[in-house]
């Protein structure tokens, strides 16, 4: 016999998990996450799938977001050594400045009328299905581009490299 424990709150459930612990996934439906910052070793946080409005400090470790399928409007200031993030299906206007080390982006179904500059080291951009009017400069790195069901009008000639592109419905 197993037996599960029952957390009556977010806080509650956030006090299993040891300060060194590398990933978290969280498993409550709640609209915030509490303070992250006892956490010094975070690489991966999971919190997609919730109810979350708005994400607290994220903690200078983490390599891998994924906070898709919310409610956010806006995200906190992203860590610099970020290499992931997953931020569809939310109610995201803008984006934050993006770390120089993103190699994945994905933004999709959100409200995002403009992308910030990106990373020369991003390799996948997947941005459908946004009010999307114009991108930035798309890196040469740039492997996997989505940007169908916008409303972009022009797009850069930086083809070459690329392993997929969908850019339907513009």
């Amino acid at each position: 016999m197993t037996t599960e424990m029952i957390y009556q709150t977010i806080e509650e459930y956030f006090s299993q998990f040891p300060d060194d612990v590398e990933t978290i996934e969280v498993c409550f439906n709640s609209d915030h996450l509490p303070d992250l910052s006892r956490f010094y070793k975070l690489k991966i946080l999971s919190c997609h799938n919730s109810k979350l409005v708005c994400l607290p400090l994220l903690p200078s470790t983490l390599k891998v977001l994924w906070c898709d399928n919310n409610q956010l409007t806006s995200l906190p200031l992203l860590p610099s050594n970020l290499k992931i993030l997953f931020c569809d299906n939310n109610q995201l206007t803008y984006l934050p400045d993006l770390p120089s080390t993103l190699k994945q982006l994905h933004c999709s179904n959100n409200q995002l009328t403009c992308l910030p500059l990106l990373p020369s080291t991003l390799e996948y951009l997947i941005c459908y299905n946004n009010p999307l009017t114009h991108l930035p400069l798309l890196p040469s790195t740039l492997r996997i581009f989505n940007c169908s069901n916008n409303r972009l009008t022009h797009l850069d000639r930086h083809y070459s490299r690329m392993n997929e592109i969908k850019c339907c419905y513009n």
